[in-house]
């Protein structure tokens, strides 16, 4: 009956009533996910001045809960809704702990966003998280960070984890022609319908990858504004 309530919201995400059922669900079972969602259900009709103490008995319940099966949601950030993370920033280096800390309370099994704006992890941290399971329901990737560089383009392009991943947003991020080209090439990155690499180092041959990539053929957006780009680059675009 579970799994039957979590497809069903999964199909129509926006249908408060099928939260409901589902949280009602997860409650009976003795599962936290049930009580964070009836709180969630209880904020879309809370009146303004109600809302900071259901948010704070949220935040509080999430806290709680990591103490008792002893685990830390360090260095992130979750903008939750119906109890489930919706986006999470990336705030420090032990960002990696928390994520699963998340993935071992069942919390990251709907699409959601991750950010990193600040430093992306070293070659060795990046291959621990594109190698990790956390990323596999994420909808939305959005790094900020120069360090990374073709050679994070390309562990993040053969990630196994990342095939549903639908944008990618990589701005300033240091990537030249090779990474350009190995996003043309992956497989993994299907799915993606918005690429932006805004501010990055892609020449002619990395745009014209990119322009002719029989991978990415559901994308619909594409951006490679400054990025020095010349005439053989544009007329491929």
């Amino acid at each position: 009956a579970i799994q039957d309530a979590e497809q069903r919201v999964a199909d129509d995400p926006d249908n408060l009533e099928l939260w409901s059922v589902f949280g009602d669900s997860l409650q009976e079972s003795g599962d936290l996910r049930g009580d964070l969602i009836a709180l969630d259900v209880a904020l879309e009709s809370a009146e303004a001045p109600d809302k900071p103490a259901i948010e704070e008995r949220r935040d509080e319940l999430i806290r709680c809960h990591c103490e008792e099966i002893g685990v830390d949601l360090i260095d992130i950030d979750c903008e939750l809704r119906f109890g489930y993370p919706r986006v999470v920033r990336v705030l420090g280096s032990g960002y990696l702990d928390g994520l699963q800390s998340l993935a071992e309370m069942s919390l990251l099994i709907f699409p959601y966003s991750l950010i990193f704006h600040g430093p992306f992890p070293d070659a060795n941290g990046a291959r621990e998280l594109v190698n990790s399971g956390v990323l596999e329901n994420v909808s939305s990737l959005d790094i900020g960070c120069d360090e990374l560089g073709d050679e994070g383009v390309r562990l993040l392009a053969s990630s196994r984890y990342l095939g549903n991943l639908n944008v990618l947003e990589l701005v300033a991020c240091g990537v030249g022609d090779e990474g350009a080209m190995a996003l043309a090439a992956s497989e993994t990155l299907a799915k993606l319908t918005v690429l932006n690499l805004v501010g990055n180092r892609i020449g002619d041959k990395g745009a014209v990858s990119l322009a002719s990539s029989e991978t990415l053929v559901n994308l619909r957006e594409l951006s490679l504004r400054e990025n020095p780009i010349g005439v053989r680059g544009i007329r491929a675009l």
